[in-house]
């Protein structure tokens, strides 16, 4: 017995102490989960498909980034360790199928626990899963499955981590929990839809994996926070978060441009518009990330000049480990795009793909005044559109709204390229403030300002019924905007914030002219 455990014990050793990246032990998860998947075909006649597939690997991975945090509050600190362990022991979930074909011959039917057919769920947590009823759901397999799982955890604490009786039963109860409350699922889902009073038709591979990616997206901050608190702080430091509020902004004018012209109720969503209106902010967030990470790497020698605090100058974060977080972001952002539907997935392919191109070599097109700013005003149009499309299901735009953004985006956003016009000059990149001087140069962008606010009031016009004196908030607008850009101690965050309120003045004027209208 004691040469059985010195041997298990060796062997954990060195799965916490192996040179391989969690990266490896990562790709290792889901070749095991995906393994799993397939087994279950044939034991339970699952669902073959890709949705299906998808929020299955989805579930395990919210169990075991869940299972990851618990073992790290009981144990030492130290998340990569665990993290390595607790995706080898995934390899357990291959016993459940494969029993229930050895058992049962695949007759048995493993399904979540549903409020529709199963009740009583504290006499099923303290009995097991089962009441005595007949009902599907925990098969025998399962069952083996989930015991030899618990058996393992309790082995790895009791006696791989040599914590006390009471510790280690406490620990294996918060992982059967966690189990647990991975079986009955349905039951939190149709909770919190009920309780935000969404409208749901049924439940569907789709729902439980936009549940998951949103639970996963908690975990993940959790884990990256307390695996490195210093980089995971830097990271949050360097966020451009008002750039990123711009897209946002851009998507929310898209929703209430699908509201004045679709009719579509703003304020009552279901389901689906509320979990897709979520998984696509954070995939233009973690798209901002990626884009952010490319473009500090690519600039490195213009930000010693005019951005010293962002991380790789300072060398807070090692370049290594920065490109994983920029590569980390990359997958994440497509793998939630993808999972709203193929229209997102692909405007956000587009999205950063046009950064990539504005601010990477072998093209980096920033080197190229003003027509360059036309990749981020097409991003801009693209945020638009999704936000229409994720409202209404319709993927268009009208033509003066296209030209408008093409147009009065790719002017007005030269403004970005001011506080950098020391580093442009120095890394021989072409900018209007470079080309003109800082002064005369932020003289053009504030008009470029009034230009644009001026021309939104012949759209709105059309379309709201706007009287001849409306164009005055337009044009006091305008005019702020170039107090603001040709100030003496300029600043980019006022005229930021200040374009971004106004397009949420607009906006609220838009939505609520309309519902007077209607009324």
């Amino acid at each position: 017995m004691k040469f059985l455990i010195k041997k298990i014990n060796s062997f954990l050793l060195e799965v916490e102490e192996s040179q391989s990246s969690v990266l490896t032990f990562l790709l290792t998860f889901y070749l095991i989960t995906n393994l799993r998947n397939f087994i279950e075909i044939f034991s339970d006649g699952t669902c073959f498909g890709l949705r299906c597939f998808a929020h299955y690997q989805y579930g395990y991975f919210w169990v075991a980034t869940t299972l990851i945090l618990i073992a790290y509050f009981f144990f030492e600190k130290n998340i990569v360790k665990h993290a390595k362990v607790i995706f080898l022991f995934f390899a357990f979930i291959w016993l459940a199928p494969t029993l229930d074909l050895l058992i049962s011959g695949g007759k048995d039917e493993m399904l979540y626990l549903h409020p529709y057919m199963h009740s009583e769920m504290l006499q099923r947590f303290f009995s097991f899963w089962s009441i005595g009823d007949d009902r599907p759901g925990a098969t025998p397999g399962i069952k083996i499955e989930i015991a030899i799982i618990l058996l393992s955890f309790f082995y790895f604490s009791f006696f791989f981590k040599k914590a006390s009786l009471k510790k280690s039963l406490l620990f294996v109860f918060f992982i059967y929990g966690t189990i647990f409350l991975y079986g009955m699922f349905p039951f939190l889902s149709i909770g919190f839809l009920d309780a935000l009073k969404l409208y749901w038709a049924r439940m569907s591979p789709k729902m439980h994996a936009d549940y998951f990616l949103l639970l996963i997206f908690i975990n993940g901050l959790a884990i990256l926070h307390l695996h490195n608190q210093k980089y995971f702080k830097e990271v949050l430091k360097d966020l451009r978060y008002l750039r990123i509020g711009h897209f946002l902004m851009m998507l929310a004018c898209g929703y209430a441009l699908g509201f004045y012209e679709e009719g579509v109720d703003f304020f009552k969503w279901d389901q689906r518009i509320f979990f897709d209106t979520i998984l696509t902010c954070l995939a233009i967030g973690m798209a901002c990330l990626f884009s952010i990470v490319t473009n500090n790497i690519a600039d490195l020698e213009i930000d010693k000049v005019s951005n010293q605090g962002r991380p790789l100058i300072k060398g807070s974060i090692p370049l290594d480990y920065y490109k994983k977080i920029g590569i980390l972001s990359l997958a994440f952002s497509l793998i939630y795009a993808a999972n709203v539907n193929f229209q997102t997935f692909y405007c956000i392919l587009i999205f950063i793909g046009n950064y990539y191109l504005y601010s990477m070599p072998p093209m980096r097109l920033k080197r190229v005044p003003v027509i360059s700013k036309l990749f981020i005003s097409i991003n801009s149009l693209v945020m638009l559109i999704l936000g229409k499309f994720t409202l209404t299901g319709k993927f268009s735009i009208s033509p003066d709204l296209a030209i408008y953004f093409l147009l009065c985006i790719t002017l007005v956003i030269n403004f970005i390229d001011l506080k950098d016009v020391e580093g442009d000059k120095k890394a021989g990149i072409n900018t209007i403030p470079t080309l003109l001087g800082l002064k005369m140069g932020k003289r053009v962008i504030g008009f470029f300002f009034i230009i644009s606010y001026v021309l939104i009031y012949p759209i709105l016009k059309k379309r709201l019924e706007l009287a001849g004196w409306d164009i005055i908030p337009f044009l006091i607008c305008g005019l702020i905007a170039y107090f603001l850009i040709n100030r003496k101690k300029y600043s980019e965050k006022p005229v930021f914030l200040f374009y971004l309120s106004s397009i949420v003045f607009l906006g609220a004027f838009f939505i609520l002219r309309q519902t007077h209208s209607i009324t």
